[in-house]
């Protein structure tokens, strides 16, 4: 899993919600504080299992699905609160994503349809669009390293999830199947050198991550972020107009901030 500042996904730090444009990361997967010291060799039955699970979501041709998200915030006191949020997504190969994120004080969705991705933010009316690659892959590599923008549950959208899960783990722990909403699940853990994060695998034909949790060790407070994944449809309905952005009466057209406007 690549890291960012925050969230996970990019090696660069992520913008978040940054002047209404930067989505907050959504890519995926997650951890357990201390594990670093816990788990320092690589169990190939963890990565054995990643990898099963990776190869499913690659052989699918388009699917959905809808996470029930909790990020920690921690205060300069300490002190820290649960901040909830639900993300939609809608994925079809080569060339085509949609996701939609919704919080206590914000509405954000993100477009692409393969020649162009935009970011709007609802209640302000506003969006930014830029031209993007034909694949998904280029596209999500695209528009985190010009705008740092990461695109909610980014991981699992690249043609191989697995590539981007392990490339900076430096430890990984098969747990066993644990319950997940009275579902036993694979339960997987790995570190890296600022997140820890473990990731809960269905088991059986349909080999889907159903939940994520994702430690920021490093960072003060040790703030997590939570992800539990349900309603997986690999057969959905997605007409192409899904993917297409519909520019909404009076809204207003804004440029993406780079890395560089923040700095």
């Amino acid at each position: 899993m690549k890291e960012t500042s925050g969230h996970t996904a990019r090696s660069k730090p992520s913008l978040g919600w940054t002047w209404l444009i930067s989505l907050p990361m959504m890519t995926i997967l997650v951890s357990l504080a201390g594990l670093a010291q816990e788990v320092p060799d690589v169990d190939p039955q963890a990565k054995q299992i990643l990898r099963q699970m990776s190869d499913f979501l690659s052989s699918a041709s388009q699917f959905s699905f809808r996470a029930e998200v909790t990020e920690e915030e921690v205060f300069e006191s300490g002190s820290k609160i649960q901040v909830n949020s639900l993300v939609e997504i809608a994925m079809k190969r080569p060339g085509r994503f949609w996701a939609d994120v919704r919080d206590e004080h914000n509405h954000r969705r993100v477009f692409y349809d393969g020649t162009s991705i935009t970011v709007q933010t609802v209640p302000a009316n506003v969006y930014a669009t830029a031209p993007a690659p034909a694949q998904i892959d280029a596209t999500l590599d695209l528009v985190a390293d010009e705008y740092g923008v990461t695109v909610p549950m980014a991981d699992l959208l690249y043609s191989n999830p697995y590539e981007i899960l392990v490339e900076q783990i430096d430890g990984a722990l098969y747990a066993g199947k644990h319950r997940v909403n009275g579902e036993p699940l694979h339960h997987l853990a790995f570190t890296q050198e600022n997140i820890d994060w473990q990731i809960w695998v269905e088991d059986g034909r349909r080999m889907v991550p159903r939940k994520f949790v994702i430690t920021y060790k490093n960072e003060p407070g040790a703030p997590q972020y939570t992800a539990f994944l349900s309603d997986w449809d690999f057969s959905p309905h997605l007409p192409e107009q899904l993917f297409q952005f519909d520019k909404p009466l009076e809204a207003s057209q804004i440029d993406f901030l780079t890395p560089s406007d923040i700095e």
